[in-house]
């Protein structure tokens, strides 16, 4: 291994230092596949730090579909061995194809913690991975936890009025959405002076949510008033009701979602009203006709012979039709057995309008349980992600120090949430990204209180354990929805970054570059990422993790350690540099081309006097001075 970056040594002619950065705080992440001979290749291009990243979950193979479970015993020993005589540190990045922790089912549309428990599976193997081969460290994983609208008004996603809205059953994980575009025929609601709800008593409403309770107002015709209303009309009614009633707020989404669902409510619930009557009917008719049937019952067993029968039935007949001496008596049947069938009939009858009944107020129970049980996509989906992160966290936190009784020598393993680009979903935003670290630590802090570890020792661990992963150029893919040019984004983004700082929740960094469109993995300084500000935040307030490098766009003739000497070049002001070409120039190259028709220069050169990609022999600096 070369062993580069680990003095305060410039060469004069060096650019002046712009970063308090040294190349050994530059590291790499490695390629996919064979993580020991990747590894074994990072360190010999003078890697001073390696992130070993997976491909896959599940089960692997070394052509593509990488997971920790494929490396055995040997190799991961191999790679700390090689590391610790190297002086090269490891990270661990788990599978680059599993997105989200919550446990969201995009076929389903519906949270799941089947599907949240087989990815923590997948995230704790990653993290033995970590303790094996790394000896700790931070462990990064993807975010991308569930659909929703961003609310930060300084960004557009095409038109306002298209977005879906998302709320989710937190007991059942089911999610719903409606468009903001949907219009509804809502109910012109009676209103005192003061702007409050009236029942339909008259009285304001002490729960202005109670949709079933509200009068409606009424024209001269006796007819019910109704206005047509969009979410827009709505959230702007109940924004303006929050502003005046900051004890009783209301909330948009739910109320949207509620009004949208009215018509299914109605129906339920006038049908089972309907049933409810028709059963108490049923009832009133089986008392009477049981009634009837043990009055017509005693006279009829005392007539004795078939004349006098036969006048009974007759006078039965005059007495059911009202006298209009109707016959309904079938053949021999007597007026009790008659008033049997009939009473039979009418139980029956009571028996489907009972389950009728009982069927519409379970359907009515279920939506009422159901609109209690709804809540918004974020405060549900944050909740499962924060349970799921926490509990890997505690994973690795036991990893540790049952270990390290043990004798061995394990860092902390900190559980890393990686911010991803917008159309992934929650956690790509940066305060996305804070709300889940900060809710993920405090679901923590309550699994080590039941563990017995309380106060300030819990805060400590979660916040220890659980850091987010901040990509920069993640980040800067957000510009192409920004309302506003590079220079007013870069300022918002170094605000973000500035803030995350502040608070604690960064503690590892993925550095790469783009043009703000998508994630093209671009050497640093080739695109209009602002690393260097980025980079500068983070050591304004302390930051004493590795920055990673990631490769991705670099040529096929380019080693991928490309990416990484170049980010030395440009943020490190290292005097050694990689330089062109995935082979060495060999020193027959001057006997058969000689050296002035050479066309590439030698792997490294020192100081200021380097060549620049693609330029012959030209000094690689801010001087472009010719190599004399």
């Amino acid at each position: 291994m070369v062993d580069f970056g680990k003095s305060d040594y410039f060469h004069s002619m060096d650019r002046p230092e712009q970063l308090k950065l040294r190349t050994n705080e530059l590291g790499v992440s490695s390629k996919i596949g064979d993580v020991l001979q990747g590894f074994k290749a990072d360190v010999q291009a003078g890697a001073s730090h390696v992130e070993i990243v997976f491909q896959g979950t599940g089960k692997g193979s070394l052509q593509g579909q990488t997971n920790p479970g494929i490396f055995g015993k040997d190799k991961r020993n191999d790679i700390r061995m090689m590391g610790k005589l190297n002086g090269v540190t490891v990270s661990t990045h788990a599978a680059v194809t599993k997105a989200g922790w919550s446990g969201f089912n995009a076929q389903s549309r519906k949270f799941s913690r089947k599907e949240a428990q087989e990815g923590l599976t997948e995230l704790k193997r990653t993290i033995d991975f970590a303790a094996d081969a790394a000896g700790g460290g931070p462990v990064t994983i993807h975010t991308g936890e569930f659909p929703r609208s961003v609310s930060d008004d300084k960004f557009t996603f095409g038109d306002e009025n298209e977005q879906e809205v998302y709320l989710a059953n937190s007991r059942t994980g089911e999610i719903m959405a409606f468009n903001k575009n949907m219009n509804l025929h809502e109910p012109v609601w009676k209103k005192d002076s003061q702007g409050r709800f009236l029942g339909v008593d008259g009285r304001p409403l002490q729960n202005p949510n109670d949709l079933l309770q509200r009068a409606i107002e009424f024209d001269e015709q006796g007819n019910g008033k109704f206005v047509q209303k969009n979410y827009n009309d709505v959230k702007k009614e109940i924004d303006q009701w929050n502003k005046s009633n900051p004890n009783h707020k209301r909330n948009a989404d739910m109320e949207f979602f509620k009004l949208s669902q009215r018509d299914n409510w109605q129906r339920t619930y006038s049908m089972g009203q309907a049933s409810l009557l028709s059963f108490r009917r049923s009832i009133e008719a089986i008392e009477e006709l049981d009634k009837d049937y043990r009055e017509w019952t005693h006279y009829e067993n005392k007539i004795k012979d078939p004349e006098s029968l036969e006048k009974f039935k007759r006078s039965f007949e005059h007495h059911l039709t009202g006298g209009r001496n109707k016959s309904i008596l079938k053949g021999d049947e007597t007026p009790s057995e008659y008033l049997k069938k009939k009473l039979n009939e009418a139980k029956d009858s009571a028996i489907r309008e009972k389950e009728g009944y009982q069927g519409y107020q379970k359907e009515i129970e279920k939506l009422e349980q159901g609109y209690k049980d709804i809540k918004s996509i974020q405060e549900v989906g944050v909740q499962r992600s924060a349970e799921a992160l926490a509990e890997a966290a505690m994973y690795a936190y036991d990893v540790k120090e049952s270990r390290n009784k043990k004798g061995e020598n394990i860092r902390t393993i900190t559980v890393c949430p990686e911010n991803m680009f917008a159309e992934f979903g929650y956690g790509a935003h940066p305060q996305e990204l804070k709300k889940l670290i900060q809710s993920s630590r405090k679901e923590m802090v309550e699994m080590l209180e039941r563990k017995g570890i309380k106060g300030k020792k819990a805060e400590s661990i979660a916040a220890e354990h659980l850091k987010a992963t901040f990509d920069i150029a993640h980040a800067n893919t957000w510009y192409k929805y920004f309302n506003g040019d590079k220079k007013q984004f870069d300022k918002w983004l170094v605000g973000e970054v500035n803030q995350l700082s502040k608070e604690g929740i960064i503690g590892h960094a993925h550095i790469s570059d783009n043009f703000g469109y998508s994630d093209e993995h671009l050497t640093p300084g080739q695109g209009n990422t602002p690393i260097k500000e980025f980079i500068k935040t983070l050591k304004d307030h302390g930051y004493e993790g590795k920055i990673i490098t990631e490769w991705g766009a670099q040529g096929q003739d380019e080693a991928h350690g490309t990416a990484m000497l170049g980010a030395w070049a440009e943020l490190a002001n290292s005097p050694i540099y990689r330089i062109e070409g995935g082979s060495s120039a060999k020193w027959n190259d001057i006997e058969h081309a000689g050296y002035f028709g050479a066309t590439s220069s030698p792997n490294t050169m020192v100081g200021r006097y380097a060549t620049a990609l693609g330029k012959d022999w030209q000094m690689w600096s801010y001087t472009e001075a010719p190599l004399e």
